[in-house]
């Protein structure tokens, strides 16, 4: 087993080193020592292979090391390995590419294992002629624009089908199939591929699910697929990262949480990062009902211990099937600041020097003007490669597309659709979209509040009477032509959606809604047979009876760049079905103030993000969230909101997941919302900074992922 991997380990390497046949000894006269550097998974998910890989690569070089090292020329090279930890991550992985490529002076490098790190580093090794040699299974990882990268082993694309072959000839008795691999691009393509290669043999693949690495618990995933009796099991192969937090554990019960931290954290001003920072945050937001968003997250804290400087412990009043989601967007305070500020002064706090842990810190902030960040060299994690970043807004789209243009600015982080193909012309411009799995939710919000649930501190519930009516939404749903606005407003980048649970979010998302099709007859016919009719002949229906004309306020925020557009175009649509509309743009400190909980409006164009899991977006529309302000509509429905409760605590994730789509199909039949997802369009320069993280699920250049490991252009 050791020469077996000694030999594969090596053997790339060796190649690299220039070994040739060599038929008469020849003497070396100098020694010299080759470096070559490795990148892989050292800890959590994927640590078993990185570890075995490493191990391999480490015996070759001991091996070769003994017996003299590698002769070449007039030289005799002795092997040094240099080991970084990926982290199975993207970022991780360019880090490491570029400390191997400027501090180490490597130009061979074995690894990554993973496809997301191994096309991250891309750029980076091809720009640097370095030599690499993965073991990544993504089809993209070799290409004839990839010249200096290659593969140490075959992959599933290359085997499955001749080895399925030999399944089905010599055991013809098995004819179906269930497909598990991780929730990844190498899990996804390897799945995709051996799916193809069992169609070809004649094998009926019945079910395929995908896992997050570092799952350890596959009792419920494993029993669903085997409910569905195949005669094969098929185990192939932001999981969520760890980045203040080394590591944790769960007590048996589900109760107990406990993180370990990474030594070394400080924050801005020099003050180290401890286990009370953290407990402090979390109980602070879960003592603040009125900072945004947060306190939702600790709904099921019971308290939160610093057990020592590094360790915290997290008590829950029961178990939650989403612990990892509800820390995702806590960021963590230092608490010898935020410690002098309890409730109205806290909320109000303005945190102008914003000391934080992260690889950059503040250095200037002009409102509307610029944001102006330096690096923090010595950062315990991710310490940047570029000096400083600086955000400048713009007054228009117009002159943000031409600053990038002109080189005025490096990245852009959106733009007019209109001006993507003429950007994709330019030289030394790449323009990138999100992939359609990761989309943004732009949804058109009825105000649908009841007079009995108006907020009675702040509501002023103005909303139009016709849409408390499911009937003229869902009529308003057959008026709207989303492939049009798609279309038109972003030049077909987008999807039509069904839910604010966008598909990105996988099994959760219910992909088995029928759309309301585009049909203006079926919506007059509605309107007709509900009474709302144009007796005046003015072109614009009335309400029941001959009370006031459907004339529905639409408004927008300034700051959006494709709702003028999208607005223009649904006053037309819903014109069509006698339905008028007034148009006003706001901007959207404005609007949120006559959104919620005020409900001081009719229509609204707006969107939103999403997070890991789906409840947050869920808990938008229970009824609970009316008066909060984050109801956007006013909808209550007791059955939605106890499937929502429900969902909250359920462990069994197919439970889990089947109330999760029960509750999409009870909004989107009662038209709550009528969504679409966009996708985000952005751009940089690809003479200035290379290293952009383009491949990620989510795009988003202006993140700290991408902004640690961009690099100058050589």
């Amino acid at each position: 087993m050791n020469t077996w991997i000694r030999n594969v380990a090596i053997v790339g390497v060796l190649a690299v080193a220039a070994l040739a046949v060599i038929h008469e000894p020849v003497r070396a006269a100098k020694t010299a020592e080759l470096k070559i550097g490795f990148i892989s998974a050292l800890s959590g998910a994927g640590m078993g292979w990185g570890m075995g890989m490493l191990g391999g690569l480490e015996l070759a070089a001991e091996d070769v090391n003994k017996a003299g090292g590698i002769p070449i020329g007039d030289t005799t090279y002795t092997i040094k390995v240099i080991a970084y930890d990926d982290k199975y991550t993207g970022p991780g992985a360019v880090q490491a590419a570029q400390r191997l490529i400027s501090q180490d002076g490597v130009n061979i490098i074995v690894g990554p294992l993973g496809s997301v790190p191994m096309l991250a580093i891309a750029d980076v090794t091809e720009s640097n002629k370095v030599l690499v040699f993965s073991n990544s299974y993504t089809t993209k990882a070799l290409s004839a624009k990839k010249p200096h990268t290659f593969r140490l082993t075959p992959t599933s694309m290359e085997f499955s089908l001749p080895f399925l072959q030999w399944i089905a000839k010599n055991h013809p008795q098995l004819k179906t199939t269930a497909i598990v691999g991780p929730n990844d691009e190498s899990g996804k393509e390897v799945a995709s591929h051996n799916e193809a290669a069992y169609q070809k043999v004649g094998i009926k693949v019945l079910a395929k699910e995908f896992y997050e690495r570092g799952t350890q618990d596959f009792v419920p995933l494993l029993t669903k697929l085997l409910a569905s009796k195949p005669d094969i099991l098929d185990l192939d192969g932001s999981t969520y990262r760890p980045e203040l937090a080394e590591s944790w554990d769960v007590s048996d019960d589900g109760l107990t949480w406990t993180f370990q931290l990474r030594p070394g954290a400080t924050w801005h001003d020099g003050e180290p990062v401890t286990a009370s920072d953290v407990a402090f945050t979390y109980n602070f937001y879960g003592a603040h009902e009125d900072f945004p968003y947060m306190p939702g997250y600790t709904t099921y804290f019971d308290s939160v211990e610093a057990v020592d400087d590094q360790t915290v412990a997290i008590h829950l009043t029961e178990p939650i099937p989403n612990m990892e989601s509800q820390l995702f967007y806590m960021f963590i305070l230092p608490e010898h600041i935020w410690s002098q500020y309890e409730g109205q002064a806290a909320v109000e706090f303005e945190n102008a020097e914003m000391i934080g842990s992260g690889p950059f810190r503040l250095v200037e902030y002009r409102p509307n003007e610029f944001v102006h960040l330096a690096a923090v060299r010595d950062h315990y994690l991710t310490p940047p490669v570029v000096d400083e970043v600086v955000f400048q807004t713009f007054e228009s789209q117009d002159a943000l597309v031409q600053a990038l243009r002109t080189g005025q600015v490096d990245m852009i982080t959106e733009m007019p659709q209109t001006a993507v193909e003429s950007l994709s012309q330019e030289a030394n411009v790449e323009v990138v979209h999100a992939p359609d799995f990761h989309p943004d939710i732009a949804d058109i919000i009825f105000n649908q509040v009841a007079p009995e649930d108006c907020p009675p501190d702040d509501g002023v519930c103005s909303g139009h009477p016709a849409l408390l009516d499911r009937t003229v939404r869902v009529a308003l749903a057959h008026a709207t032509d989303k492939q049009t606005l798609i279309d038109v407003v972003l030049l077909g980048l987008g999807d039509p959606g069904m839910t604010l649970v966008p598909n990105a979010l996988g099994k959760y998302y219910n992909s088995e809604l029928p759309d309301f099709a585009f049909d203006p007859a079926e919506a007059n016919r509605l309107l007709d047979e509900a009474g709302y009719l144009d007796t005046d002949g003015d072109g614009v229906r009335q309400m029941p009876g001959g009370g006031d004309p459907i004339v529905l306020r639409m408004n927008w925020p300034g700051d959006s760049i494709t709702a003028p557009r999208e607005a223009e175009l649904l006053s037309q649509m819903w014109g069509e079905i006698g339905v008028d509309t007034e148009l006003q743009v706001v901007d959207a400190d404005t609007l949120g103030s006559l959104c919620c909980p005020t409900f001081d409006f009719d229509v609204i164009l707006w969107g939103w993000g999403s997070d890991p899991d789906p409840s947050a977006l869920l808990g938008v529309m229970t009824s609970d969230e009316i008066a909060s302000g984050y109801s956007e509509t006013g909808y209550n429905n007791p059955e939605y909101d106890a499937l929502y409760a429900q969902q909250a605590t359920e462990l069994d994730p197919q439970t889990r997941q089947d109330v999760i789509w029960r509750m999409q199909e009870i909004v989107h039949n009662d038209v709550v919302f009528i969504p679409w997802y966009a996708q985000a369009v952005q751009a940089y320069r690809s003479d200035r900074f290379q290293g952009w993280l383009t491949d990620q699920p989510l795009l988003a250049l202006q993140d700290v992922s991408s902004l640690v490991v961009v690099q100058p252009v050589p």
